[in-house]
C-alpha cells in the first residue's frame, strides 16, 4: 500500500474514531453522568457505613441485598472499566512520538513496548516504564537505544 493510500486510511479511521468518541460524550452528556457524580457518591457512603453498621446483625435479607449490590457494582466496573482504560490511551494520543531505528514508543506507555520491540522488556525497561506511568500527562516519553 503506498503513502497516499495509508494516509487516507488514517483519515477515515480517524473521522470514524472522531465520530464514535463524540458520540458517546454526547451520550454521556445527555444522560446527566457527570451530575450523577455527587449522587453516587452519597450512595456510597451511605450503604458502606450502613454495611459497616449491620456487619454484626447478621440479617440475611440485609447481607442479601448488599452481595447483590456488590455483583451489580463489579459488572458495571467490567463494562466500563475497558472503556476508562483505552480512553486513557487516547487522552494521550496527541502526545510526543519517538522514533527510533523504526520502533515506535508512545508517551506513557500508549502502547506494550513488547509489542514494538518484539522483546521481552529488561528490569531497567520495566522500572522506566513504571515511571512513565506515574509521570503526568505528556510530560516523559522513552526511546529505546
Amino acid at each position: 500500500m503506498n503513502t497516499e493510500a495509508m494516509l487516507e486510511n488514517v483519515e477515515h479511521s480517524t473521522q470514524s474514531a472522531l465520530t464514535a468518541l463524540s458520540q458517546l460524550e454526547r451520550n454521556l452528556i445527555m444522560g446527566r453522568f457527570k451530575e450523577g457524580i455527587a449522587s453516587y457518591e452519597a450512595m456510597c457512603k451511605t450503604l458502606v457505613g450502613q454495611r459497616i453498621w449491620t456487619s454484626d446483625k447478621n440479617d440475611e435479607n440485609i447481607n442479601r441485598n448488599f452481595k447483590k449490590i456488590s455483583n451489580i457494582a463489579q459488572n458495571i466496573i467490567d463494562i466500563l472499566l475497558p472503556y476508562v482504560q483505552n480512553l486513557e490511551k487516547l487522552a494521550i494520543i496527541d502526545g510526543e512520538i519517538a522514533v527510533e531505528d523504526g520502533k515506535t514508543c508512545e508517551v506513557a506507555d500508549a502502547i506494550d513496548d513488547s509489542i514494538v520491540n518484539d522483546e521481552k522488556p529488561s528490569q531497567d525497561e520495566d522500572k522506566v516504564m513504571a515511571a512513565l506511568k506515574k509521570s503526568p500527562k505528556k510530560k516523559l516519553s522513552y526511546t529505546k537505544s
